[in-house]
């Protein structure tokens, strides 16, 4: 009759989307078949009477209506299948392969190994550009040196030295000679790594900077590490806060530290931990006759202050970044499309995080570059031996080898450092395009 049900359908009520069948029986995917196209209701359930009529008759004639009613590709549901044309055993069973199976070229691998190989020529070119750009350094230190006040010979000598000693000292230096002989003449010996020798010590300007330069990067690694890692989980927290305590809070710490000179707050410290309470130690690398620095507990005291001192300006400077470069992130549609999808925040939050790195890696690099050039005043305050205190008495000396060999360096890795973090940004962010 009309409302009798078919054999092949299951005796149980509608599902949710409206079938007879389960869902799990109904999209299970059929082998070396094709799914048919559903059609409209009123011309499927047309269809379904005029099925039923010619199923239940038994003659020939209705054999062969039953044929042509099956050969009609429109009158398939979802649940039927229809058979495909015969092909290779890879295209008629199951699912069709994914594109790693197919042969051919890969053309997403390609597009990988060029980005790779941009990067390299990328790093290659910019290490060229390096050439004309150390040139130029060297050129500007030697001449903001020499045309400071004051005589480098003057400040070594007595008083009532004899003017022979004088053209003497000034005859071993190279000081007599012109000063474009005597840049060319330093430039040639420097390419050889040899900065010469110290005018007030006698030692050789690679040991004294050499010394010098790795305490600057022992308290340079420290100050970075505490100043990024407080600067990202309160950046991070300032733009997931939901209430403005927490933004206001986290704002005024960054603008705290923006803007306390660093070296007023190292004589504070000093102050308040070292004179009042005496809980560490006011200056120096490490406890009496130490001549470098360990890993122990003594000589970590002696870096807490310069580190705390160190790292204010930086927390402050990135905390800012990092807070809006995440908030300016949270607001893009993908975030929105991947709360909507149900991901997990941890997993969202890893998202952001990684599209917030290059602006903030580039911030990371220069402050980076800054605590190791710009110590000076700090590593002064707490007597620390590293580059900073070392162009100070520099200075104080006239000492012109060690001036010029000292900046030299650390301009020169200033300059590899803003290298590492451009090529660090390309490969993170492979949209970043570098001419």
């Amino acid at each position: 009759g009309r409302h009798q049900r078919h054999q092949h359908q299951p005796r149980h009520g509608r599902s949710l989307f409206g079938f007879h069948a389960p869902l799990s029986r109904r999209f299970r995917p059929a082998q070396g078949r094709q799914l048919g196209h559903p059609e409209g209701s009123q011309t499927r359930r047309a269809d379904r009477q005029g099925a039923r009529l010619v199923r239940q008759d038994g003659t020939a004639q209705g054999a062969e209506r039953r044929a042509h009613l099956h050969r009609r590709p429109g009158l398939l549901g979802l649940y039927r299948a229809r058979p495909q044309p015969e092909g290779d055993e890879s295209q008629g069973r199951g699912l069709r392969a994914g594109p790693e199976l197919v042969s051919g070229p890969h053309t997403h691998l390609d597009q990988v190994e060029q980005r790779g190989g941009g990067v390299l020529l990328y790093a290659l070119r910019r290490l060229i550009y390096l050439i004309p750009v150390a040139f130029g350094v060297s050129l500007l230190v030697f001449a903001l040196v020499h045309l400071a006040p004051g005589d480098a010979i003057s400040a070594i000598v007595p008083p009532d030295a004899p003017q022979e000693l004088i053209d003497k000292l000034k005859e071993y230096y190279g000081f007599d000679k012109p000063l474009p002989v005597q840049y060319f003449r330093w430039l040639g010996v420097t390419l050889t790594g040899d900065f010469g020798t110290s005018i007030g010590t006698g030692r050789p300007v690679a040991d004294e900077v050499g010394s010098a330069f790795g305490n600057t990067i022992i308290l340079a690694i420290s100050a970075t590490f505490c100043a990024f890692t407080l600067a990202i989980i309160l950046g991070t927290a300032a733009a997931y806060a939901k209430t403005r305590i927490v933004d206001r809070l986290v704002t005024s710490i960054a603008l705290v530290g923006v803007s306390v000179p660093h070296f007023w707050l190292a004589i504070v410290l000093v102050i308040i931990f070292s004179v009042e309470l005496g809980m560490l130690p006011p200056m120096g690398l490490g406890p009496e006759n130490a001549t470098g620095w360990r890993l122990d507990w003594p000589h970590v005291q002696h870096m807490i202050l310069p580190t705390i001192a160190l790292s204010v300006i930086p927390l402050g400077v990135m905390t800012r970044t990092v807070r809006s470069t995440v908030k300016e992130v949270l607001s893009s549609e993908f975030v929105t499309a991947l709360q909507a999808k149900g991901m997990r925040d941890g997993a969202i939050l890893r998202h952001v995080m990684k599209n917030a790195a290059p602006t903030c890696l580039a911030v990371m690099g220069l402050q980076a570059g800054n605590l190791i050039g710009g110590s000076i005043l700090i590593e002064t305050v707490f007597a620390w031996p590293g580059t900073g205190f070392l162009l100070n008495s520099a200075i104080f000396r006239r000492d012109l080898p060690i001036l010029q060999g000292t900046t030299l360096v650390l301009a020169g890795f200033f300059m590899l450092l803003n290298l590492t973090v451009d090529v660090i940004q390309t490969m993170v962010d492979p949209r970043i395009k570098r001419g």
